[in-house]
């Protein structure tokens, strides 16, 4: 940083006014010059000291005097636009599509404009006597998968108040569970951006923390066909991330189907031993998409 260098203002010496060019009111004089004037004599002329000489350190201080004055500029408040181009809009149409789902079959709506063909075509295959019912499904996650197509956003993320102990932080994290049956969703509706997504934010919420889902492979093996992806992100969670110890009480994958344990079991084994080498790195941060379906 530079140094300051003293700014030396030259200031011609102010010459002194006369008198007679100077303005003064009656109410400003003395008793004694009001007599003197009543009297007819003349009013002496005052003296006036002259200013100093100017001097490097009285300009200085003066500058910085000056400058003290000046206030800063208030930063302009930015509004937010609230008016956007009408091509940006969403597509929404005008056909509507109306779903029945769970067991009580709790009716919700979707636009069609917002569906792809393969979706469209595995709704159509649920048909039941001129309705689309989701029996197997909960209405939770048809409707994350509803705002998924309306807001292009994910809302699974669990409130720090739904959270309080940390044995429930371990075995029944709630997101785990979301983000599974969304993705038993996406799947059955062949919406593959949609099982993609959640598929990638259960990668990101693995990476974010220490822990890993250990309660979700009884639904998973249950529900999905044999060499689904999703299980098989499962399975390397459970080989890289637990290093065997969520296939033990009191996790609840301990008692997962046989053929889950078998494939933990033969992760562990190929491993050899580097899943705890820290130098190493999991396999869904080297090739996330090897985990992704193609439907």
């Amino acid at each position: 940083m530079g140094r300051l260098k003293k700014v030396v203002r030259h200031h011609l010496p102010i010459q002194p006014r006369e008198m007679s060019e100077q303005r003064v009111t009656r109410s400003t004089l003395s008793p004694e010059l009001g007599a003197s004037r009543s009297n007819g004599k003349k009013t002496p002329k005052r003296r006036r000291r002259k200013p100093p000489p100017p001097t490097e350190d009285s300009d200085v201080e003066e500058i910085a005097e000056e400058s003290s004055k000046i206030r800063p500029k208030r930063p302009r408040a930015v509004m937010r636009r609230r008016r956007s181009p009408i091509d940006a809009a969403p597509k929404l149409g005008t056909h509507v599509l109306f779903l029945f789902v769970g067991p009580d079959r709790i009716v919700t709506t979707l636009h069609t404009n917002l569906l792809g063909f393969s979706t469209i075509t595995a709704l159509q295959e649920l048909y039941q006597e001129g309705f689309i019912v989701l029996e197997s499904h909960s209405p939770e996650s048809v409707e994350l998968y509803r705002m998924w197509l309306y807001t292009g956003r994910l809302f699974t993320s669990v409130p720090d108040e739904e959270e309080t102990t940390a044995e429930e932080l371990v075995l029944a994290d709630r997101e785990w569970g979301r983000l599974a049956n969304a993705y038993m969703v996406g799947v059955d509706l062949r919406d593959e951006k949609f099982a993609n997504l959640i598929v990638d934010a259960m990668i990101e919420k693995v990476d974010g923390s220490e822990f890993y889902p250990t309660s979700l492979a009884t639904s998973l093996y249950t529900h999905m066909p044999w060499g689904d992806k999703m299980c098989h992100l499962i399975v390397d969670f459970h080989v890289w991330k637990g290093l065997g110890t969520g296939i033990e009480i009191p996790h609840e994958d301990a008692v997962g189907p046989q053929q889950f344990i078998f494939e933990v079991q033969r992760g562990l084994k190929a491993a050899n031993g580097m899943n705890s080498d820290p130098r190493i790195v999991e396999p869904w941060r080297v090739d996330r998409c090897r985990y992704h379906v193609h439907l």
